[in-house]
């Protein structure tokens, strides 16, 4: 089953990863916007492929991107 995490603002002003009802639990923050992204692309990644949700500072969606699974 696809998986899905958004990279949303953090309350501290930073960014969050988040999991939605598919991608899991709990949530890790960062200081940089591309680190979060990195870190939920290889949580996709490892999970079998799905999607990151990409959001701005006021929490719009500006860009969703597929990752595809690990090839072994």
């Amino acid at each position: 089953m696809p998986v899905t995490f958004h990279v949303v603002p953090a309350e501290d002003g930073g960014w969050t990863v988040r999991g939605d009802a598919n991608g899991g639990n709990g949530s890790k923050s960062f200081f940089r916007k591309r680190d979060a992204e990195a870190f939920a692309k290889d949580l996709v990644r490892d999970r079998g492929g799905g999607e990151v949700v990409l959001h701005t500072p006021s929490g719009r969606v500006t860009e969703v991107d597929t990752v595809v699974p690990e090839s072994s």
